[in-house]
């Protein structure tokens, strides 16, 4: 063999067949990728479009079946209140519903938010009762006292919790309910700006006030204590007025004696003159309870 006729190989050929053969497997990996994406997305999408399908002629089937079936028609409607200001026909007229409608088509928890706006209503239940019943459960408010002011012609109602309420405007053909407000304590000489309908007062002398009368009808006394009015106008004092026209000064600063205290003092003055002979045809004109020691009381003969 001759070494020397052998023709040289060319090394930069081979080199470059193999960079094509390489680009070429990339390029067809490349498109084999995209076109299984394509496919899958393509899949995705039909799945999408037959499950939106599906959905919507179960959503057309429920509906046939259920919210528009007259089976389901409203028929019976129960109001059931723990209070007076609210009537059954009152009611039904704020939530805008009547007999024929579909119950399955009624939003119930919208209804039950709608019923807890208005300001005497402190919670609400509405339920359903297949195929035919709607039930409306309401627990009123309690108002504890009304809030007037001798500067302006507004009186509103507030609960224990101190949400201010316009019973008046609900119960204008319900003489009997209107005298049962009528009778309730006096809260005078607040600033009417801190009251709003629906909402918690912003007064602390009203709801020091509030606070007073709840702890009043808790107390025995000895004989009842009728609660006329209870002026908030002295900073730092209320002053309680009584059916039988006793003034009672309470303080409510850091400077007296806390509440509960003061009250105590005032059950036992009351209790020592059920058993003095010479009190019992005595009637409280006046007490001080602000005062630590020695407190200041004064009797009257009753007329």
């Amino acid at each position: 063999m001759n070494w020397f006729s052998r023709k040289p190989q060319n090394r930069m050929h081979r080199h470059d067949l193999r960079g094509l053969e390489s680009k070429l497997r990339t390029r067809i990996r490349s498109q084999r990728q995209t076109r299984v994406a394509a496919l899958a997305l393509a899949g995705a999408l039909l799945a999408g479009l037959l499950g939106w399908g599906a959905w919507l002629g179960m959503k057309e089937g429920a509906r046939e079946v259920f919210t528009e079936n007259p089976a389901y028609a409203v028929r019976e409607i129960t109001v059931e209140s723990s209070g007076d200001a609210l009537k059954p026909n009152q009611v039904l007229s704020f939530l805008r519903v009547q007999r024929g409608q579909n119950l399955l088509g009624l939003d119930l928890e919208q209804m039950r938010r709608d019923l807890e706006v208005l300001p005497m209503v402190e919670r609400a239940e509405v339920t359903r009762e297949l195929p035919s019943r709607l039930m409306v459960h309401i627990t009123e408010r309690i108002a504890v006292a009304n809030v007037s002011s001798v500067a302006s012609d507004k009186r509103f109602q507030v609960d224990r919790h101190g949400v201010v309420m316009d019973l008046l405007a609900y119960v204008k053909n319900s003489e009997e309910y209107r005298r049962r407000l009528e009778i309730l304590p006096e809260i005078i000489g607040a600033n009417m700006t801190d009251l709003k309908v629906g909402r918690v007062t912003t007064s602390a002398e009203i709801v020091k006030a509030i606070v007073l009368i709840e702890k009043m009808m808790r107390l025995d006394f000895g004989s009842p204590v009728e609660i006329e009015s209870v002026d908030v106008s002295r900073h730092g004092m209320l002053v309680l007025n009584t059916a039988d026209h006793a003034v009672i000064k309470i303080g409510v600063s850091d400077a007296f004696p806390d509440m509960e205290q003061q009250l105590r003092r005032l059950a036992k003055i009351m209790a020592d003159s059920h058993l003095d002979p010479e009190q019992r045809s005595k009637r409280l004109a006046s007490v001080d309870l602000t005062v630590r020691n020695d407190i200041p009381v004064v009797w009257v003969s009753n007329p």
